[in-house]
């Protein structure tokens, strides 16, 4: 008999974009609303810290970075509404907020051999000891609560100095094992339950448990894991170790742009359903983890909370059933009926995944939206001509708008996700067709024109909902913190620059589109 999950998690990944804490509040809300009892408030990662800490003011720390005021004003605004607020702190990998701070660049390590993207800072460094030991109590003095997130993924070290002379006497696993449960420490002595992300210690390093203290939880993310037998078996490792264990899929990750496919539904359902499914009380639960905001319009994926949520709350096969029926009805305001349940059905089979995090056998995928001159040569080097049909869903939400009675912006946003995914495909196949058809001459010149005519009214139209809810403020250092792939609104403002560029120098326009790509016809 599968038992109700104790915990049932979103996540709010403010570290890397800080939003209002109006909205942050309509987001404590809405989970409460659909079932959800926690929600990971992630403070530090790369791009710097999501609060002022008094403690520490000379780390890296975003523009808009909340006062601790506001943060303690979200922790009350959870607590009322019976949300468990987890604050993270990342504490090992992901720490440029630190290293990259003038009075802590000596604690940046990395991967010896040079191969790794990750970054790290030196494990047991007493610098780094005193530092977590600073920020974790201010934290907690910020948030209430049971729990304490370290972070500690996607981890690259043992080149510094003092990572070398730990290794000496020590192995990798020891010297983590040591290393987390010595954050562990400083956590419980502030009445905290400490949580880690379980990649390196539960997937790809195992014997990293045989040294870490019993009492750490272990979150165990996979974005790609569709198989809950599979996610069973990687909790039962965690369970037979003897560590209290909670599931982390993932909505919206590099997989996807500014909408999640199916396959990120099924990655709810296999962990929900493992988890459920698990008769031991130290399976906690689930996490849904929701990345990098700048990818999305803030609010265009609503339902695709509402459907997590549903699948924590009453189980994968209910939120199949009425997740979205009830997203229409409650959130909208809006008559169930067959073509509502078109645009939700067909979009999330229409999503095609992006090819950032991607197997090369995960074709067709997403283009790229293209705002130079490499980019555009490599979308006609792909040839793709056609894709899904995401202008028959453009048009049916905007039919359907009228229909909306409540949080009608919210299904604008969704409109809007829909008709950026429609552009995206029809820039990269209209270049393609171009090529393919052999155009010249007077065409090419009026394609040209096409193409940015229409990138800068989309470009208008996002920025007109960025204004609604985000400020400008929150474009500071995203081009230089974030890949073209992870800045919706920021890349359609370069990708229709450079189609003015093209527009008004269509003799360069035309030398690229007559000698790039392969100039075959790919129906999507």
């Amino acid at each position: 008999m599968p038992v109700p999950l104790a915990v049932r998690g979103l996540m709010l990944d403010a570290a890397r974009l800080v939003e209002s804490p109006r909205y942050y509040r309509r987001f404590l809300q809405f989970a409460s609303d659909w079932g959800a009892n926690a929600v990971v408030l992630r403070l530090a990662d790369d791009q710097g810290c999501a609060v002022r800490f008094r403690s520490h003011p000379e780390l890296v720390t975003h523009v808009n970075a909340m006062r601790p005021d506001e943060v303690q004003d979200l922790a009350r605004a959870a607590r009322s509404r019976k949300i468990e607020l987890i604050p993270e702190i990342e504490s090992f990998g992901h720490t440029r907020y630190i290293t990259a701070s003038a009075d802590h660049f000596e604690l940046a390590d990395r991967d010896p051999s040079g191969e790794s993207w990750c970054n790290g800072l030196a494990p047991l460094h007493p610098q780094a000891m005193k530092l977590f030991e600073d920020l974790y109590e201010e934290t907690c003095g910020l948030v209430r609560g049971r729990y304490l997130h370290g972070g500690c993924d996607e981890v690259a070290w043992g080149a510094h100095s003092h990572s070398r002379e730990l290794l000496k006497t020590r192995t990798r696993e020891q010297v983590w094992g040591e290393y987390l449960s010595a954050l562990n420490s400083i956590a419980r002595r502030l009445g905290r339950e400490f949580i880690v992300w379980a990649d390196h210690v539960l997937r790809h390093e195992p014997r990293i448990l045989e040294h870490l203290d019993r009492s750490v939880i272990l979150l165990d993310w996979d974005y790609a894991e569709l198989d809950p037998a599979s996610v069973e078996r990687m909790a039962r490792r965690g369970l037979s170790c003897g560590f209290r264990v909670i599931g982390g899929p993932g909505l919206i990750w590099c997989r996807w742009g500014c909408r999640p496919g199916m396959g990120a539904l099924r990655n709810v359902d296999a962990f929900v359903e493992a988890y459920r499914g698990l008769d031991d009380e130290k399976a906690l639960g689930v996490v849904v983890t929701n990345w990098l905001p700048g990818r999305y319009l803030q609010n265009g994926i609503w339902d695709c909370m509402a459907y997590a949520a549903t699948a924590m709350a009453q189980g994968a096969k209910a939120a199949r059933n009425s997740a979205f029926r009830n997203f229409a009805r409650r959130h909208l305001g809006a008559k169930w009926d067959d073509d509502f349940a078109d645009l939700f059905h067909s979009l999330y089979a229409y999503v095609e995944n992006r090819t950032s995090c991607s197997p090369q056998w995960m074709r067709p995928a997403q283009p790229h939206v293209w705002a130079d001159e490499a980019g555009l040569r490599a979308v006609l080097e792909d040839g793709r001509t056609a894709g899904p049909p995401f202008g028959r869903l453009a048009r049916l939400a905007r039919r359907l708008v009228r229909r909306v009675k409540r949080n009608r912006e919210d299904f604008k946003a969704l409109s809007l996700s829909v008709a950026c995914l429609e552009h995206i495909y029809w820039r990269a196949a209209a270049v393609c067709a171009a090529r393919s058809d052999g155009l010249s001459g007077r065409r090419l010149r009026s394609l040209a024109e096409e193409i940015n005519i229409r990138d800068r009214a989309m470009l208008e139209e996002l920025i007109r909902d960025w204004d609604r809810g985000r400020t400008r403020k929150l474009w500071h250092g995203m081009a230089e913190a974030f890949g073209p792939e992870d800045r919706l609104v920021s890349r359609m403002a370069e990708a229709a620059a450079y189609s003015t560029e093209l527009s008004l120098r269509p003799e360069k326009f035309e030398e690229i589109i007559l000698s790039s790509g392969n100039g075959k016809s790919v129906e999507g």
